[in-house]
C-alpha cells in the first residue's frame, strides 16, 4: 500500500507540474480573469519572471536567481488558486461560461460521465487484446452506476482507470496523460477510429456546473479538483469507501473501479442533474 500511495503522489505531482506550466495562458483566456486583481497581479509577476528567466538563459546565466524567481512565481500562483475563495470563484465562473457556451447543462453531466466510462471500457478491452489476454466479461466491465442524494451524486465505472497505460505489448504512453487532459481545456488524445467519442477534458469540466470540488478515486489514484484546474490529494472517507464496496460485485474482482463523488452546490437540485439520464438510460 505504501508503494501504491507513493506512485499515486508522483502521478499527481507530475500532472500538477504540467498543468501549472500551461495554467497562466489558460487562465488569461478565461472570461473575467483580468478583472480579479489578485489573479491579474500574480499572472503579471509570473510574466515578468518568465521574461527574466528567458533573458538569463540567452545570456547563459541558467541556474541562477531568475529560475528561482520563476519557480516561486509559479508556486505563488498555485497557492493563490488553492487558498483564495475569490480567485477560485473567478476561475470557476470563467470555466462554467466556456462549458455552457459549448451547450453543456446540468442534465449533460451524467451523459458525459457515461461517455467517458464507455470509452474507458473500449480502451481497457483493447489493452487486453493487444497484450494477448482474454477480454473482461462485458457485463462486469460495462456496468455504470449512478447514485444520488440531495447533497451528493456518485458515478462509478470499471473501464480503464485514469492514467493506466497497459503493459508489455499493449503499452500506450498517451494514456499516461489522462489526468492532465482532464483538467486542461482543449486537450484530448481520443481517437474516433478506436470507438471512443467523448471530449475527455471538456466533458469532465461539465461536472463543474454542479460542483465546486469534484472528487475522483480511480484504482490507487485519488484526488479532488480545486478551482476546476488543479488536482490535490484526496483521501476518501470511510463512508465513501463503504459506498464503493457495496456497489461492486463478485464478477468485478479483477477490475479496478473509477469513482466520482460530486458534492452539489446549494442551489443545484440533484434531480435536475440525473432525471433525464435516468429516463433515457435504458436506450444507451
Amino acid at each position: 500500500f505504501a508503494l501504491a500511495e507513493e506512485a499515486d503522489q508522483v502521478t499527481l505531482d507530475v500532472a500538477r507540474s504540467l498543468i501549472l506550466d500551461g495554467l497562466p495562458q489558460s487562465l488569461k483566456s478565461l472570461p473575467g480573469v483580468k478583472k480579479n486583481r489578485k489573479l491579474a497581479d500574480a499572472l503579471g509577476r509570473l510574466d515578468l519572471a518568465r521574461q527574466a528567466a528567458v533573458s538569463a538563459k540567452i545570456a547563459r546565466r541558467a541556474g541562477g536567481s531568475a529560475e528561482e524567481e520563476l519557480e516561486k512565481a509559479l508556486a505563488d500562483l498555485a497557492g493563490l488558486v488553492e487558498s483564495d475563495e475569490g480567485v477560485q470563484a473567478t476561475i470557476l465562473a470563467g470555466i462554467r461560461e466556456r462549458v455552457t457556451h459549448n451547450q453543456y447543462e446540468f442534465s449533460s453531466i451524467p451523459f458525459e460521465v457515461f461517455q467517458n466510462a464507455d470509452d474507458a471500457v473500449v480502451e481497457m478491452q483493447g489493452l487486453q487484446r493487444d497484450d494477448g489476454r482474454q477480454e473482461f466479461d462485458a457485463h462486469a466491465i460495462g456496468r455504470f452506476v449512478v447514485q444520488s442524494s440531495e447533497a451528493t451524486i456518485h458515478f462509478v465505472h470499471w473501464g480503464r482507470h485514469i492514467n493506466y497505460a497497459g503493459r508489455h505489448t499493449s503499452y500506450r504512453p498517451e494514456y499516461r496523460g489522462d489526468l492532465e487532459r482532464m483538467l486542461m481545456l482543449g486537450a484530448s488524445a481520443k481517437d474516433e477510429e478506436e470507438g471512443v467519442t467523448g471530449k475527455f477534458g471538456l466533458g469532465f469540466k461539465s461536472l463543474l456546473l454542479a460542483s465546486n470540488l469534484p472528487r475522483v478515486s480511480s484504482a490507487d489514484l485519488s484526488f479532488e479538483v480545486v478551482a476546476g484546474c488543479l488536482p490535490r490529494k484526496w483521501r476518501p472517507s470511510p463512508e465513501t469507501k463503504r459506498i464503493l464496496q457495496d456497489i461492486g460485485d463478485a464478477g468485478q474482482r479483477a477490475l479496478r473501479a473509477t469513482f466520482i463523488e460530486l458534492p452539489l452546490e446549494d442551489k443545484v437540485p440533484a434531480a435536475e442533474v440525473v432525471e433525464r439520464f435516468a429516463g433515457l438510460a435504458g436506450l444507451l
